[in-house]
C-alpha cells in the first residue's frame, strides 16, 4: 500500500467526516439527545416481523401435529398427519 509507512495516516483518517447512518438525533430542551426511528428502519422492522410471523404460520400446523403424535396416547387421525405433512411441504415448496 502506498500509504502504509506513512505516520500521518491516522490523523488523516480521524479527519474524515463520517456519514451518520439511519439514525437523526434532535435536541430535547434539557439538552439530551433522542434517537428518532427513520422510516427505512420502520419498514425493515414490519418486513422483518411478517416473515417470522408466516413462518410461524406455515410451520405450525406441522409442529403441532408432531407434538401430538409423540405426547398424546392415541394416534392422531390419518387425515390430519397428510394435511399437516402436505401444508408443510407446500410452504417450504414455494418460499
Amino acid at each position: 500500500m502506498k500509504n502504509e509507512n506513512n505516520p500521518n495516516i491516522i490523523w488523516e483518517l480521524e479527519q474524515v467526516e463520517r456519514p451518520k447512518v439511519n439514525r437523526r438525533y434532535e435536541s430535547k430542551p434539557s439538552g439530551l439527545r433522542q434517537l428518532q426511528v427513520t422510516a427505512d428502519e420502520t419498514r425493515i422492522t414490519n418486513t422483518f416481523i411478517l416473515v417470522v410471523a408466516l413462518f410461524i404460520i406455515c410451520w405450525a400446523p406441522f409442529a403441532i401435529t408432531m407434538f401430538f403424535d409423540v405426547y398424546y396416547l392415541r394416534p392422531l387421525a390419518c387425515a390430519i398427519d397428510i394435511i399437516s405433512l402436505l401444508h408443510a411441504w407446500l410452504s417450504k415448496q414455494y418460499v
